[in-house]
């Protein structure tokens, strides 16, 4: 069976201090004279932690986006107007952003399958991450709406339920429990909250699976995640913009979204770059 290590984490020397001086690079995040994102800058290295097995994953950054800043793009060089273009959420293993709020689901996943049952939930608010570490978890993901007795994949070895809270078949999700449990195969759950169970049996194996909570995001983790999805939409946006924006938007992950797509579309009434002037509009109609 394969180890979430594949997926989670890129082998490294176990002398993992060793590691850290020796990949001690830092990204700086500078635009040019013109104001557009040098399209050669890199991620900066940041400080891997011992792990379970003693290899090295990805430790929270202590400073701001230059931990998370995606791989540079081949073409075209970001733009400094939104144009209101369709875009791809990106749910590489690459593009996901470790954070104090998020790590404790992210280390979990990376002990599979050393888990103390065969199933675990992930809890968290809308935009967390959740599904992004659903799929870097497993190929296999089904929306709880969706499941039925027969729509469970065959010659799997990892499977996952989203949205448990929206769950449309009780006894289907009783049965592909057992099922897993029975061939061996890892079950993740997500919910933003644990459902009210009405199968006594579903609600009494749900009860003894263990729960992860994903916390409010943080500045560090909410500046990247500003800067990420203006990357994914291949718009510039000024650093001192997005401090400003850290600064006044509520902490949650909801809000970050919601401030995402009212910029962008503030952005392209006006036919105007994002300035600190768009994001205070957007503030107001968010």
């Amino acid at each position: 069976m394969a180890s979430v290590h594949d997926d989670l984490q890129t082998p490294v020397s176990s002398d993992c201090d060793k590691q850290t001086d020796n990949a001690a690079a830092e990204t700086k995040y500078a635009p040019d004279v013109q104001g557009r994102v040098n399209a050669s800058f890199v991620n900066e290295m940041t400080t891997p932690r011992p792990m379970g097995d003693g290899t090295c994953t990805q430790q929270m950054a202590d400073t701001h986006a230059a931990h998370f800043l995606p791989s540079a793009p081949s073409s075209p060089m970001p733009r400094q107007l939104s144009l209101g273009l369709s875009y791809r959420k990106a749910y590489n293993l690459d593009d996901f952003m470790v954070a104090p709020c998020n790590v404790d689901a992210v280390t979990w996943l990376d002990l599979y399958p050393n888990w103390p049952a065969h199933a675990m939930v992930i809890l968290g608010p809308s935009g967390s991450g959740k599904t992004h570490l659903a799929h870097i978890f497993s190929k296999n993901v089904i929306d709880g709406a969706d499941l039925t007795d027969t729509n469970f994949p065959e010659h799997i070895d990892k499977i996952v339920v989203e949205n448990i809270d929206r769950l449309a078949n009780e006894a289907a999700l009783f049965h592909l429990y057992n099922w897993t449990k029975e061939q061996g195969i890892g079950l993740l759950m997500t919910a933003v909250q644990m459902p009210d169970i009405k199968l006594p049996d579903l609600k009494s194996r749900l009860y003894l699976a263990p729960k992860i909570q994903i916390l409010p995001p943080d500045d560090d983790l909410i500046y990247a995640v500003l800067m990420k999805a203006f990357f994914e939409r291949n718009i510039l946006v000024d650093p001192s913009v997005l401090e400003y924006a850290v600064k006044q938007i509520e902490r949650s992950f909801p809000a970050v979204h919601r401030l995402i797509d009212t910029v962008d579309k503030v952005s392209l009434e006006k036919g105007r770059r994002i300035t600190i002037p768009i994001v205070k509009e957007a503030l107001r109609r968010a």
